[in-house]
């Protein structure tokens, strides 16, 4: 199925994926520290994000199979972790507020990173079946595909905080590319370092064949 997103979700997403935010303190929800340690013992140490493995490559057949043989926490677990950051990402309206929320989810993601890495998959798993089925409204399944990306932006930055890395926006970047031009027919094509805050929020991105919809398809 082809598509346009909305003028509204189009910029906003090129918005979360060209912009850097500040670290600053958080909070933290409870957890079940022995579900914990036997998941850390499985999957990598917690301790060290660098040990846990990611999908070979940034597209949808790696992350099936990287949801399908890499162990995961209980299903409930999980379904819980997506409730949260769903939560999390629909509570999030702007980007002073996901910025916000970045911040806030480093210690919470950080005291169960082994989970919260897999839910970050699992999450864009899900999102990948969801596309697969389609549907007769184009403005609903872009609308899902703007709420689901806005989520795992959020993840994505806090998790690289964590890490040091770029593993997970590198993947997320490279995900909204090939899903924007496969599902949607958008054509973006990133232009430079996303991460250099010296750089204009939405400057990182060349757009082609990106017409808006109007009012009245939105």
């Amino acid at each position: 199925m082809r598509g346009t997103l909305n003028e509204k979700s189009t910029s906003f997403l090129i918005l979360m994926l060209c912009t850097s935010v500040a670290v600053l303190s958080c909070q933290h929800a409870d957890k079940d520290s022995e579900d914990v340690s036997a998941t850390n013992e499985s999957i990598g140490n917690a301790s060290n994000p660098n040990n846990l493995p990611h999908p070979q490559t940034a597209n949808e057949f790696a992350t099936r199979i990287y949801v399908s043989t890499v162990p995961q926490q209980p299903p409930e677990k999980i379904a819980e972790c997506i409730e949260q950051i769903a939560a999390i990402g629909k509570e999030s309206a702007n980007q002073d507020d996901m910025q916000k929320a970045v911040v806030t989810t480093q210690t919470l993601f950080a005291q169960n990173l082994p989970l919260y890495h897999n839910c970050f998959y699992q999450l864009a798993a899900r999102l990948d079946n969801r596309l697969a089925q389609g549907g007769p409204l184009v403005s609903e399944l872009s609308r899902e595909f703007f709420e689901t990306t806005q989520a795992l932006w959020i993840m994505a930055k806090a998790l690289d905080k964590i890490s040091g890395k770029k593993h997970y926006y590198s993947y997320l970047k490279q995900r909204y590319v090939q899903i924007s031009k496969d599902v949607f027919g958008r054509h973006v094509a990133p232009l430079g370092d996303a991460f250099d805050e010296k750089k204009k929020p939405g400057g990182n991105i060349k757009q082609k064949n990106n017409k808006a919809a109007r009012p009245h398809e939105q």
